[in-house]
């Protein structure tokens, strides 16, 4: 082979690679969306919790999941509200999300005995998953547990309680439940403002668990 042909191979075999490459990184893309939605077969659970952030989309599934009878009690874990010292200290009370979507469970016609809300001052979905494990240790009646959050945030959702429960050699079943009433557009995230920027902050925050919290208590 001669000097110029082996330079041509060379050139051919490089340009086979980022061709492969291109074409994989528009599969991700393309599918990045999607990878997010976590999605389990609904069935009947001890409890679901409702993972604060998104209020209305998410406390709007929870009463359907309630009234339909799959989780005879809805965890919601206290976050923490920026200000809310502030306020307080001038007589005024700033509810948290966690307290919110209580109130709209209230509206909703779900029990205010079947709602629990869980002392902390959850900053992250970590938190809520580590308050959750505290709970579910402390009550092993606990065996199967519906999370529920927003379309997006599922996948990164699932991946800290399992990490965080398998940590804990807990057994609790985990059932992912998306809530349908969210905007996020799946199959097509780069078509709209807003789904593209959950697209970006859930792959962000996920690396940054993967990487560093998971190591973490």
């Amino acid at each position: 082979m001669t000097k110029n042909m082996y330079r041509n191979t060379k050139k051919i075999i490089l340009a086979g690679l980022l061709l492969a490459l291109f074409v994989l990184l528009l599969i991700f893309l393309r599918n990045a969306g999607s990878w997010l939605v976590k999605v389990d077969k609904l069935k009947q659970a001890d409890a679901l919790i409702v993972l604060t952030g998104s209020t209305g989309d998410r406390a709007q599934y929870a009463a359907d999941v309630f009234h339909s009878g799959q989780a005879p009690k809805v965890f919601i874990v206290h976050n923490y509200e920026p200000g809310k010292e502030y306020f307080a200290d001038k007589g005024i009370y700033l509810p948290n999300a966690a307290e919110i979507t209580r109130d709209l469970l209230l509206q909703l016609n779900v029990p205010d005995s079947s709602i629990i809300l869980l002392a902390a001052q959850a900053r992250s979905t970590k938190d809520e998953a580590r308050v959750m494990q505290s709970y579910v240790k402390q009550n092993p009646g606990l065996q199967s547990l519906i999370l529920l959050s927003s379309a997006s945030h599922t996948r990164r959702s699932m991946i800290i309680f399992r990490n965080r429960f398998h940590r804990q050699e807990l057994q609790t079943e985990l059932i992912s439940a998306p809530s349908p009433y969210t905007g996020f557009n799946a199959q097509r995230w780069w078509t709209n403002r807003e789904s593209a920027k959950d697209v970006f902050n859930e792959y962000t925050k996920l690396f940054w668990f993967l990487l560093l919290e998971r190591w973490t208590d």
